[in-house]
């Protein structure tokens, strides 16, 4: 298949640069100039064409996803407080609840200055990591909070591991990615994140009751 397209591209190519030259000069390629370009430009785009299949890794695709994992958590984190707030702990004040929200938000610009001293002490797979166990201790808090008040400590938690990934993922999959995948990968950060929004509120659908919302 990659033989194919190079070689079809390469007669495009020779096609189009005969005409131009017929149009300007009156006189268009011959044909010992139509073959060597013809050659020359199908092993040109054959060679490019494999080079990116090669950077294509499986490690590569592996590394991208968990990195974006934090995104998505970040995105399912933002929106996750939504659905289940007349069962979280019935009778709260919709000011109480709106600090416990907003919790997050307070947490979150801790994160994002705290993430580059990670990174360079801990190196991006270090900082990724102490940004992981930051999350799953929020998160234990915050499904385990015997009151509202601990939900909202628990928020500022999350929200730091939050604010630094938005740092540190992005600088992970810029220094990862292969340059001609540069833009795709980049990409990854703010797909995750609203994936992680659009999961939230699909989970709540099921888990937004009384009995379930400690599993959200």
């Amino acid at each position: 298949l990659s033989v194919a397209f190079s070689s079809f591209a390469a007669a495009l190519d020779t096609l189009e640069q005969d005409e131009y030259l017929a149009a300007t000069t009156g006189k268009g390629l011959s044909a010992e100039d139509k073959e060597s370009r013809l050659s020359r430009m199908s092993l040109m785009l054959l060679d490019e064409i494999e080079t990116d299949a090669s950077v294509v890794t499986t490690p590569l695709i592996f590394a991208v996803f968990i990195a974006s994992l934090q995104m998505f958590n970040m995105g399912y984190n933002i929106s996750v407080m939504n659905a289940p707030e007349q069962f979280v702990f019935p009778g709260h004040s919709t000011g109480s609840w709106s600090v416990a929200v907003s919790a997050f938000c307070v947490g979150a610009p801790f994160g994002a200055v705290l993430a580059g001293k990670w990174a360079e002490s801990l190196g991006r797979r270090g900082a990724l990591l102490m940004t992981t166990w930051i999350f799953i201790i929020g998160g234990l808090i915050q499904a385990l909070a015997p009151s509202l008040i601990v939900v909202t400590a628990s928020r500022v938690v999350i929200g730091v591991s939050s604010g630094a990934s938005t740092v540190l993922v992005p600088i992970y999959l810029g220094e990862l990615a292969p340059p001609n995948l540069r833009g795709v990968m980049g990409t990854m950060t703010q797909f995750a994140c609203v994936l992680g929004i659009l999961f939230a509120d699909i989970v709540g659908f099921v888990l937004a009751n009384a009995a379930g919302w400690r599993w959200m």
